[in-house]
C-alpha cells in the first residue's frame, strides 16, 4: 500500500485526502480509509472524516472512481464549477450547491458522484423526493454502488417508506459487508421511526460478530448499541458493552476512541441522572486515557452527583427525618437535576409555602423539623447545600404559637392556641378534653352538689359545711353551671384546685390570703 503519511483529510484531491496516489487498488483504498477512520472516527472528528469518507465512498466503487479520474475530459467548465462549488459547501449555502450541481449536470449528467452531492442538498432541504430521484438516477448508472442505495434508503426512510428503506439498506450491506454504514442505518431507522428495539440491536450483533473478531470497526456498532441501551436505562446490557469495550482497547489509537466512546456515553447518562452507571463508563475512560484531564474532571463530578443523589435516597428513607423535609428535599432535588422546570418549581414551593407555615406554627412539629434539618446539616451537607440559606432560616425560625396532640378518646390530633388552657371539643370524636400544662387529659365534669369540688374553699374555711362553702357550692350549682364559660371555669377549676389546696392546708399565710380573697368573692356575688 502506498504511504499515508501525507495524508490531508481537506484536500481538494480525492486520494491525497487519503495519502495515495492515482494508481492506488481497490484495497489499497480500502485498507487507507479505514486506518485512517481510527484516527478520524465520526463520531470523534466529523469535520475531518466527512471529506475522508466523501473521497472513500466515490474511489472504493470502480464506475465512480473512473468518473472522478475522466472528469477533466469535460474541460474548463467542470473545473471552474467544482471551484465554485467548493466555496459554497465551505460557507453551506445549500441553495447555491444545488444551482452549481444542476449546471455540472447539465454538462455531464452520467457524472454519479455529482447527481449524488445534488441529492445530499436536497436531503439538507428535507426535499426527500427530489433527493430519492436523484440517487436513484446515480444508481441506474452504477447498480453495484453501495453508497448510492444507502442513500436511497435513507431518502425512503424519512418519507416513512420502512418497507422499502429497509430493503434498500440490506441491498448496500449486501454490497460491502466490511462497511458500518448501512446496519447502523438500518438500527437506527428501527429503534428511532419503528420503535423496533429489539431488531435495531439484532442488526448490530450481526454487523459486529460478521468476521468473527472484535475489532476497531466494531466499535462503530457498539457505540450505537450503548446509546440505544443508555436511552432505554437499560444497565445489564449497558455493561455487557463496556465488557466489549475494555476487550478491543489494546492500541493506543484503539484506546484513544474507546476512551471517547466512554466519556461521551458517560456524558449521556450523566445527562439522563443514571450517575452510578455514568461512573463506571467514565472510570474506564480515565484508565484507559489517564493523563486526560477532561475525563478526570467530569469523572469526579459524576462521582459527586452520585453520592448526592445516594443521599437524597438515604434522607428519603430516614425514620429521623420528617416528611415536611422530605417533601421539601425532593423538590429542590427535582429542581437540581432539571425533572421540573421552574415554573413548575415555584408553583409547587408556594403551595408548599401555605403547608410549611401551618407545620412551622405547630408545636411538636416544628421542633421536629428542625431536628431533621440539623440532622442533614450534620450527616448529608452536599443535600443540605441545596439550598442552606432556607433552611437555616427555617431552623431559626421562633417557636409555635400552637399545639397539635393526639385525643385521649379517639388519639387523632387536635390543635389548639399553646398556652390557652380550657376545656375543648375534639373535631373528630367530639368527645370534650381538658388541655392543660401537662397535655390533653379526659375530661370528666364535677359531680353537681357534690363536696369534693370545693377543694380550695373548704382547705381554707377548715369545713365542707361552713357557711361560706355552702354559698359557693350554691353559686356554682345555680349559675356557673348553667352557662358555657361558667362550665369551662368549673372544669379547669376541678382540674387545677386540689394541689393549691394541699398547699393552702400546709402554710398558714395561704390560707390567710385564699380567705380574703374569697371573702372578698363573696361579697361581690352577694352585691
Amino acid at each position: 500500500m502506498k504511504s499515508i503519511s501525507n495524508v490531508d483529510p481537506q484536500d481538494k484531491n480525492y486520494y491525497k485526502r487519503l495519502g495515495l496516489d492515482n494508481n492506488s487498488s481497490s484495497k489499497e483504498i480500502k485498507t487507507a480509509f479505514f486506518n485512517l477512520v481510527k484516527e478520524y472516527p465520526p463520531e470523534k472528528d466529523p469535520e475531518n472524516h466527512k471529506p475522508l469518507r466523501e473521497a472513500y465512498d466515490t474511489l472504493i466503487h470502480p464506475i465512480s472512481k473512473a468518473e472522478y479520474d475522466t472528469r477533466s475530459e469535460f474541460g474548463e467548465v467542470i473545473e471552474k464549477l467544482e471551484l465554485q462549488l467548493n466555496d459554497a459547501e465551505e460557507v453551506e449555502d445549500i441553495d447555491e450547491e444545488i444551482k452549481i450541481l444542476k449546471k455540472i449536470l447539465n454538462t455531464a449528467p452520467d457524472l454519479g458522484m455529482y447527481r449524488n452531492k445534488l441529492g445530499l442538498a436536497f436531503m439538507e432541504k428535507e426535499q426527500f423526493g427530489y433527493a430519492f430521484a436523484q440517487f436513484r438516477k446515480a444508481n441506474k448508472n452504477d447498480p453495484e454502488n453501495s453508497l448510492y442505495l444507502l442513500n436511497m434508503g435513507d431518502s425512503e426512510s424519512e418519507r416513512g417508506n420502512y418497507k422499502e428503506a429497509g430493503k434498500l439498506y440490506n441491498q448496500s450491506w449486501d454490497l460491502d459487508k466490511d462497511d458500518y454504514s448501512a446496519p447502523r442505518a438500518l438500527a437506527r431507522m428501527y429503534f428511532e421511526k419503528q420503535n423496533l428495539k429489539n431488531k435495531a440491536h439484532e442488526i448490530l450483533d450481526e454487523s459486529i460478530e460478521a468476521d468473527g473478531l472484535l475489532d476497531f470497526q466494531d466499535f462503530f456498532c457498539i457505540y450505537d448499541k450503548i446509546q440505544y441501551y443508555a436511552l432505554d436505562n437499560d444497565r445489564t446490557n449497558l455493561k455487557r458493552e463496556l465488557r466489549r469495550i475494555n476487550k478491543i482497547s489494546s492500541k493506543n489509537e484503539e484506546k484513544d476512541f474507546a476512551a471517547f466512546m466512554l466519556y461521551r456515553t458517560g456524558g449521556q447518562l450523566y445527562e439522563l441522572n443514571i450517575f452510578d452507571l455514568s461512573i463506571q463508563f467514565l472510570e474506564t475512560a480515565h484508565s484507559l486515557l489517564p493523563e486526560d484531564s477532561e475525563i478526570e474532571r467530569f469523572y469526579n463530578e459524576c462521582k459527586k452527583q452520585s453520592k448526592l443523589v445516594k443521599n437524597i435516597k438515604k434522607i428519603n428513607d430516614s425514620d429521623s427525618v420528617h416528611e415536611m423535609v422530605k417533601a421539601l428535599v425532593g423538590l429542590y432535588a427535582a429542581r437540581y437535576y432539571g425533572e421540573i422546570d421552574q415554573q413548575e418549581f415555584e408553583d409547587s414551593f408556594d403551595e408548599f409555602k401555605n403547608i410549611m407555615m401551618n407545620v412551622m406554627d405547630t408545636e411538636p412539629y416544628d421542633i421536629e423539623v428542625k431536628k431533621s434539618f440539623k440532622y442533614i446539616r450534620q450527616y448529608y451537607i452536599d443535600v443540605y447545600n441545596l439550598n442552606s440559606d432556607l433552611f437555616d432560616a427555617i431552623i431559626s425560625l421562633p417557636g409555635a404559637s400552637s399545639v397539635s396532640k393526639p385525643c385521649p378518646s379517639c388519639s387523632k390530633h387536635v390543635k389548639v392556641q399553646k398556652h390557652n388552657y380550657s376545656v375543648y371539643e375534639c373535631p373528630h370524636c367530639f368527645e370534650n378534653i381538658i388541655y392543660s400544662s401537662s397535655g390533653y387529659s379526659t375530661y370528666s365534669p364535677p359531680p353537681v352538689g357534690g363536696d369534693d369540688w370545693c377543694f380550695i374553699a373548704t382547705a381554707t374555711f377548715g369545713s365542707a359545711s361552713s357557711n361560706e362553702v355552702e354559698f359557693l357550692r350554691a353559686y356554682r350549682d345555680n349559675h356557673l353551671m348553667a352557662v358555657p364559660f361558667g362550665r369551662i371555669f368549673v372544669t379547669m377549676y376541678y382540674y387545677l384546685s386540689p394541689p393549691i389546696a394541699k398547699l393552702i392546708k400546709r402554710y398558714s399565710f395561704l390560707k390567710k390570703l385564699s380567705m380574703n380573697i374569697l371573702l372578698r368573692i363573696i361579697q361581690i356575688i352577694k352585691n
